[in-house]
């Protein structure tokens, strides 16, 4: 294996890794913001129901209001039960996780084509090396929606799939 060969397997590798760690950055920050807004639904929505009722304990409650605020009650225990078992807060940190551990072998990419090893038989034992830690963080990375994917262009085809676009959002 020549060094041009391996300085171009490192920076294609380099530039899929950094497209996939963009796409599971905003996969988490999309996944923390449904859990704030589930969290504030579910913290809210008690708080309105429990005034409401204490309200109407001082008057007589009107049927409405009674089956409001049981209603708003349902929504709320459904809600906590979201934010309970469906575990945005932890998707989204197993996510950054990941994205972090990429970044870790785009920095060792980064030095090895800087001062790549010099004969063919360490560059082919460091791609090997590297491809198995590749495929190891990327069995372990959360699945990225096809939303997220399809918001994030990864290669203009246009351009023979060597040149990444730009966001589209």
């Amino acid at each position: 294996m020549n060094t041009e060969g391996f300085v171009e397997q490192l920076r294609d590798w380099h530039e899929k890794i950094g497209v996939y760690q963009e796409l599971l950055g905003r996969e988490a920050r999309r996944l923390r913001w449904r859990h704030y807004r589930f969290g504030l639904l579910a913290t809210l929505l008690p708080l309105a129901a429990g005034s409401t009722i204490f309200l109407s304990l001082a008057s007589r409650p009107d049927v409405r209001t009674v089956i409001a605020s049981a209603a708003g009650l349902l929504v709320c225990a459904a809600l906590t039960s979201v934010i309970t078992f469906y575990n945005d807060a932890r998707r989204s940190e197993h996510s950054r996780f990941v994205a972090a551990q990429l970044g870790l072998i785009c920095m060792e990419i980064d030095a090895l084509m800087q001062s790549p090893p010099e004969t063919g038989q360490l560059m082919q034992q460091t791609l090997w090396r590297l491809n198995d830690r590749i495929t190891d963080t990327s069995e372990g990375a959360p699945p990225v929606p096809f939303q997220v994917r399809e918001a994030f262009a990864c290669y203009d085809v246009s351009l023979g799939g060597n040149q990444a676009v730009e966001s589209a959002v």
